[in-house]
């Protein structure tokens, strides 16, 4: 039997815990409540609500007496993962990184490696600037006043979110609120609703709805710009069932 803890929140994490045999133990770590709420029903599941840093995923690991971690966060959750990693290091229990495949393809596309680069990159870009990165990445966009009167956002649909941006002076005109991935139709709706210039997004892969902004900047004859993953140090593994059976063999 295996007894291991999730690092949950993500359409990954969901698929994984439906995928994972019956007589495993799993104690899955959200942030939010709405995080849990997406989580499929499965017995011999507990769920951990709440931002953890490396001392609590730590202390989580001890507590629950796990023999392993399976870390399925977002590729841009750098710090989630770094510290789940150090954590595991420090519990001496082997660490399994999933990590979705990249989005491929390139026409129509400009890509940056970072976020401040990106903002840079768009004070060349005239027009309005569809940002479609969440919220905890927009600083960059923000900082330069000429560049952020041009942004409209999609975010998600969570009060802290709402409340943040309201403490960065954004204009609530130029927020959508909403939850889930968009589809292409959404997109293209939303771009023609502020008359982009151009759809900005970060290399979540497919699952993260890469494919559905693509097609709309590509309807729209509109650059998408993609901002690029942070570096992942370690193995990874990029198919779902291959992890589980690589834990399984431990």
């Amino acid at each position: 039997m295996r007894r291991l803890l999730v690092v949950g929140g993500t359409a990954d994490s969901s698929d994984f815990i439906q995928k994972a045999p019956r007589e495993w133990e799993l104690i899955v770590t959200v942030y939010s409540d709405q995080g849990e709420k997406v989580l499929p029903a499965r017995e011999k599941m507990k769920v951990h609500r709440g931002g953890l840093d490396e001392n609590g995923f730590l202390e989580l690991i001890r507590a629950e007496k796990a023999e392993a971690v399976a870390d399925l966060s977002h590729p841009f959750a750098a710090e989630v993962s770094d510290n789940v990693k150090a954590a595991a290091e420090r519990a001496g229990v082997p660490r399994y990184r999933f990590l979705r495949a990249a989005f491929t393809e390139r026409e129509n596309r400009v890509d940056y490696p970072d976020f401040p680069a990106a903002a840079a990159g768009l004070k060349d870009i005239p027009g309005n600037i569809l940002l479609t990165i969440g919220s905890r990445n927009l600083g960059p966009f923000l900082e330069d006043e000429e560049l952020k009167n041009r942004c409209y956002m999609r975010v998600l649909a969570d009060s802290r979110v709402l409340r943040e941006l309201e403490e960065k002076s954004v204009d609530a005109g130029k927020i959508f609120a909403m939850k889930g991935v968009a589809s292409a139709a959404l997109n293209i709706a939303l771009a023609k609703e502020v008359d982009a210039a151009a759809i900005v997004t970060k290399d979540s892969g497919l699952t993260g709805g890469l494919q559905e902004k693509y097609d709309a900047a590509k309807a729209l004859n509109i650059p998408l710009i993609v901002v690029g993953r942070p570096e992942e140090s370690g193995d990874v593994f990029t198919d779902i069932e291959t992890m589980i059976a690589e834990i399984g063999r431990e």
